[in-house]
């Protein structure tokens, strides 16, 4: 495998090895919410959905938008399309 492949991909998997974050974006994907909307239906604290936006956003998974004093945060699907393309190159190799 292209050594670029493998750490794009590889820098990003971390990321969605953990159950709070696959929920976070499972809500996500229906739509962007700010941390005050996600922390009740995640039953975590506002400063916990902040931890792990941060790093899905690192890894990017997500996206941010401010609309007033609030950042909303939705799905990159982009970035899920290109993991797609990924996986697909490393098992036809």
């Amino acid at each position: 495998m292209d050594p670029a492949l493998r750490s794009s991909k590889s820098s990003r998997c971390p990321a969605l090895s953990d159950d709070t974050r696959m929920r976070m974006l499972k809500i996500l994907w229906k739509g962007p919410h700010c941390t005050k909307q996600l922390a009740p239906l995640l039953g975590i604290s506002e400063a916990a959905v902040s931890k792990q936006l941060k790093q899905l956003t690192e890894a990017g998974f997500t996206k941010l938008e401010r609309k007033g004093n609030y950042l909303f945060y939705s799905v990159s699907k982009e970035t899920f399309d290109s993991l797609i393309v990924l996986q697909r190159q490393y098992l036809e190799q």
